[in-house]
């Protein structure tokens, strides 16, 4: 079961990629049809900033951002140490797929 659930998986994602790429060989979209995203990720810190209500800290910068962007109330990570988590945004598979999520641990 677990074995044609990872083929139908891999069948999907090359769809999807093949029809990403489809369309951008295609000129489907033009420069202007792109939307303007710029991701920050910020690793190894907790809420302690100004825009989650923390008085000590001051971050104006990053308060700005946020009330212009999306501020992010619920997160939810795919392991608890920062080079698991980082591999999962990188190829956006789970650390037990991929061996990352012990963080090369033995334990």
């Amino acid at each position: 079961m677990i074995e044609l659930l990872n083929v139908t998986m891999r069948k999907i994602r090359l769809l999807v990629l093949s029809t990403f790429y489809w369309m951008m060989l295609n000129g489907q979209t033009t420069k202007t049809d792109r939307p303007n995203i710029l991701w920050i990720v910020s690793e190894d810190n907790t809420t302690l900033l100004g825009c989650y209500g923390d008085k000590t800290a001051t971050t104006p910068t990053i308060d700005n951002l946020a009330k212009q962007g999306i501020l992010f109330t619920n997160a939810f990570c795919t392991a608890p140490v920062c080079a698991p988590s980082r591999s999962t945004l990188i190829t956006g598979m789970y650390p037990t797929t991929m061996g990352t999520e012990n963080m090369r641990s033995t334990y």
